[in-house]
C-alpha cells in the first residue's frame, strides 16, 4: 500500500494518475473552454456551480442514509429553492444557468424535480 498517496480530495490515487495530472501535455483551462463553449460560459458555468456549491438546501450530505421519503421531501424541498433562486437571480428557466443547476445536482433532486 506505500504506492498509494492521500491527494487534496483526500482519496488515494495511484502515483502514475497523480503524475499524469499533475504535468498534462495539453492545456487544460483550453480544454475546458471548449468543452464550454466558450470563455465566457466557462464563467457562467463557474460561477452557477460555486453558487450550488456553497448552498447549504442543495447539500448532499447524507443523502444516502436518507430514506426514500425523506429523499422526496428533500427533492421536494430543493426544487422549491431552486425555482426562487431562478427568480431571484433573474435567469431564464430555460436558460444555461439552470442547464448548470441540473447538472450538478445530485441524481435524487433530478428525480423529482418534474413535480
Amino acid at each position: 500500500m506505500a504506492w498509494w498517496k492521500v491527494s487534496a480530495a483526500r482519496r488515494d490515487v495511484n502515483p502514475d494518475l497523480a503524475s499524469e495530472r499533475e504535468r498534462p501535455s495539453f492545456n487544460v483551462e483550453t480544454l475546458t473552454n471548449i468543452l464550454d463553449g466558450g470563455v465566457e460560459e466557462t464563467r457562467i458555468r463557474r460561477a452557477v456551480v460555486s453558487l450550488v456549491i456553497k448552498d447549504p438546501i442543495f447539500s448532499r450530505e447524507y443523502m444516502y442514509f436518507k430514506t426514500r421519503p425523506e429523499r422526496y421531501e428533500g427533492a421536494i424541498r430543493n426544487t422549491l429553492h431552486m425555482q426562487r433562486k431562478i427568480k431571484e437571480m433573474g435567469w431564464d428557466e430555460n436558460g444555461r444557468e439552470v442547464k448548470y443547476i441540473y447538472r450538478n445536482i445530485s441524481a435524487g433532486f433530478r428525480d423529482y424535480s418534474h413535480l
